[in-house]
This record gives structure tokens, sequence and C-alpha cells, in this order.
């Protein structure tokens, strides 16, 4: 009964975010409200009357919903910082600009190598090679495709090259098996096939394809919850005898951040046992490759996180916690409000910088908030492992935001007041 109180009083608290306000901030409260729904709502239920409240052979019970709870009174929170801001902006001018083709060329040519590499020396070897120093390198580098090709798609929407790379990229990201790729780079172009009104039979055409498009995406992300090989493609006998019980644990498998989220819990706010600032030296030093720092050793805290799951397996299951976990491991739940607080203050400069790309075309604005919205609503909101979340934000979120801002240059305006 508690778990249905929570999704009632978080349909009702998100309900009003979405209707007080503006539009440029709803597609990251509906991500935010999906998300949270499945993390904190849905997958709950799965665990406590399905699975009869165990993971890992251990029996969980009443923590399981104090997780829930948790995930969604941080999720309110975070609604709120994200729905009223309480800076204003400056006025600007916008000056448009005629950028050259060369900064993007340069990135498209980084990103395709990058593509090449890791499916010549890792997909076409049946697997990811651990001893080649640079895989993991140009395997980073290939995200940068997605920032890339949601530009190229808000200038010249589906031209016949954006949607040869568009198939490339998707038979990558199938062949890698890392389906936040593919959620990445369709959930932006779904919200421009989707948004604004339906006043002509071609925009009733666009609801259409972006429809198929959800519906597709949708799929594929499903059959690769149970064929996906990393890095040697899908398995697609594995569909063979697969029952019921086998498809529900795999729709649920990623709801386990509430034990990830027990795990922190446990070993460092209840301990007091706070790592502080370990996370943020983490970000910078897994920014630098290997090779050149052969001696580097990151995420150590993570193991102290695994133990809280009192099981000899936690160390193995890659059972991560949302996007708040790391926050309370540096410094508790204070420390947590302040993260999620920094996270929303993020989204808002770059959801204004959108916004001023919008004058130039209008394409920039609403792709840019699809980036924002699927980076902060899921991609970071089940990652909580900060160097992961740092990285993604470079390799994904700038890129995009570096390409548009060729296209503009802002001028401010002085207040005549301020003259007096």
């Amino acid at each position: 009964m508690i778990i249905f109180l929570e999704f009632a009083v978080l349909s009702s608290v998100f309900f009003f975010y979405y209707r007080s306000t503006s539009a440029q901030n709803r597609p990251l409260l509906l991500v935010m409200f999906i998300s949270t729904f499945y993390y904190g709502v849905a997958g709950p239920l799965y665990w406590i009357y399905v699975n009869d409240g165990y993971f890992l052979d251990v029996f969980w019970g009443d923590k399981i919903i104090y997780a829930a709870s948790l995930i969604v009174a941080y999720s309110i929170l975070y609604g709120f910082f994200v729905s009223f801001r309480f800076r204003r902006s400056p006025s600007v001018a916008i000056v448009p600009l005629r950028p050259t083709s060369t900064g993007f060329w340069a990135m498209f040519g980084l990103a395709a190598i990058s593509i090449a590499y890791v499916f010549v020396n890792g997909v076409a070897l049946g697997g990811l090679n651990r001893s080649d120093p640079f895989i993991l390198v140009f395997y980073q580098f290939s995200d940068m495709c997605i920032p890339i090709l949601l530009y190229s798609i808000a200038r010249k929407r589906f031209s016949p090259f954006n949607v040869v790379c568009l198939l490339v990229f998707s038979l990558y990201a199938i062949a890698v098996g890392f389906r936040y790729k593919l959620v990445l780079l369709y959930f932006p172009i779904i919200l421009l096939l989707l948004g604004g009104e339906v006043k002509n039979a071609r925009q009733l055409r666009q609801r259409v394809v972006g429809i198929g498009i959800a519906l597709l995406v949708l799929s594929v992300f499903s059959v690769m919850t149970l064929t996906r090989k990393k890095f040697s493609g899908v398995d697609l006998s594995a569909l063979s005898g697969v029952g019921s019980d086998v498809a529900l644990y795999g729709l649920f498998a990623e709801s386990n951040i509430i034990f990830g989220l027990l795990g922190v819990l446990s070993e460092f706010v209840d301990k007091h046992h706070y790592i502080f600032f370990e996370p943020i030296f983490d970000s910078v030093l897994e920014l630098i490759p290997k090779f050149f720092l052969a001696g580097r050793s990151t995420g150590n805290y993570l193991m102290v996180g695994a133990n809280g799951l009192i099981s000899d397996q936690a160390i193995n299951s890659g059972t991560a916690y949302p996007y708040f976990g790391e926050f309370l491991s540096m410094g508790g739940h204070l420390a947590a409000v302040a993260g999620v607080y920094v996270y929303a203050c993020l989204y808002h400069r770059y959801s204004s910088l959108s916004r001023v790309a919008g004058a130039v075309n209008k394409d920039f604005i609403t792709v840019g908030l699809g980036v924002l919205a699927v980076f902060f609503g899921y991609y970071n909101f089940s990652r909580g492992y900060l160097p992961q979340s740092v990285k993604g934000f470079i390799f994904v979120v700038l890129p995009y935001f570096y390409l548009i801002s060729r296209h503009y240059r802002r001028v401010r305006l002085v207040n005549s007041d301020n003259l007096l």
C-alpha cells in the first residue's frame, strides 16, 4: 500500500510541476517521471511481489520500500529544482553566424574512426580485447557520434547522409550491446518528430513516424535485454524457450539500483563513513587514459558499497545506484541535496543555451532539450557513479552544445536603468 501511495504522490506532484513550469522544462520532467516510476514504483513492486523480497539470495523485506521512498523523494526534490529557477537569465541579443564545416567534419571523422576501431578490434574478435590499451579510449570517443548526428538532424532533418549514419550507428550500438546509446540518440529525434501542433498532413506523418520509431526502439531495447552479448552482438537463440519469469526479470533487472542504494546507505550513511571529494578526484583521473597513467586506481569505494549487499555475489553483480547515491557516500543527505541542486543548475545552464540557439534554428532547442532530458532523466538517473556521469556529459552533451554555439554570438543587453 505504501508504494501505491508513493505513486499517487509522485503523479500529483509531477503533474503540478508539469503544469506550472515553462514548456522547455517539460521534456526532462516527463523522462524523470518515467524513470522514477520504473525505479521507484514498478521495480520495487516486482522485487517484493514477484521475487518475494529477495535479491542475490538475500531477503530485503521492508528495506525495499524505504529505498523506493528515497528515490521518489529525491525525484520530487529534483523536479522542484528543475521546475522553479530562482535566478533569471540576463537579457541578450543574438547575432547569427555562419560557421565553417571544418569542426563538424573533424569531430565526425574522429567518431567514425573510433567506431571502426571498436568494431574491428572488439566486435569482430567476439569480445572486448582488454589487453588493447586503446580500445576503451576509442569506445568512449565513439559516443560522440550521438551528439554529432543529432546536430546534423537538427540542421538538415532526415537527409540521405543522416539516415545512413543513423542506421550505421544503430547497428553499432546493437553490436556492442549497450542499449543506452539507442535511447540517447533516438529520444531527441522522437521529441523532434512529435513536438508542435499538427496543422497539416506532413506534420501528421511526422507524428506517425515518431510513434513508429518509439515503438521500434522500445522493441529493440527489450530484445537486447535478453539477447545482448557485450561487444559480440546479439544471440537471438536466447529467445527460444524464454519463460514469462525470465522475460519479466529482463524487464525489471535494471531496477536493482534500489539494492545498490541500500548498500550505500548501509556502508556510508549509517556508519557516517564518508568519502568526501574522492569521486570528484576519480572523475578527473578517469579522463586520463591508462597508458598515460598506468598506476591509476579509481572507484575503490564501489567495493565498500557492494559490501552492503551482504552477498558473496555482490562484487560481480554490477549493481549500480541512483544519481544521488554517490553524493550520499560523499557526505550524507545534505551532500545529496546539494548534488541534486548542482545537477539542476547544470541543466538550467544548458537549457538556456538551447533556448538561445533556438533563435537561429528552432530545431536546435527541441533537440537540445531532448539531449538534456534523456541524459539527466534517464542516463544519469541510474548511473550514480560520478566518473561515468562526467564522461557521459563530456562525450554526449558538450559536443552538441559546442556545435550549435558556433551558429550565434550573444551580446548582453544593458538595462537603461543602470545608466542613470
